[in-house]
């Protein structure tokens, strides 16, 4: 996993977000909306930039997973 870096707009940091959390209508001319989960967009933000240009969609979804051992010998797999 790369660290986070964060760029500057003015003298304040911010998120360079792209389209990597949206889609366009252009790339995806049937693609369907979903909501944001809320532990991804806490405060709404991220919802309130979907219009009829950019969506949020499936594609654009991150699963995380976590591993962990059935025993404390057993391998991570």
């Amino acid at each position: 996993m790369d660290l986070l870096q964060h760029n500057n707009f003015l003298e304040h940091p911010a998120l360079d977000i792209g389209t990597r959390y949206f889609t366009s209508h252009k790339d995806d001319l049937m693609g369907r909306s979903a909501p944001f989960d809320g532990s991804v967009d806490p405060k709404g933000i991220r919802e309130s930039i979907v219009d009829n240009i950019y969506f949020y969609g499936p594609d654009n979804m991150v699963l995380y997973y976590l591993a962990h051992r059935k025993l404390p010998d057993d391998a991570i797999r």
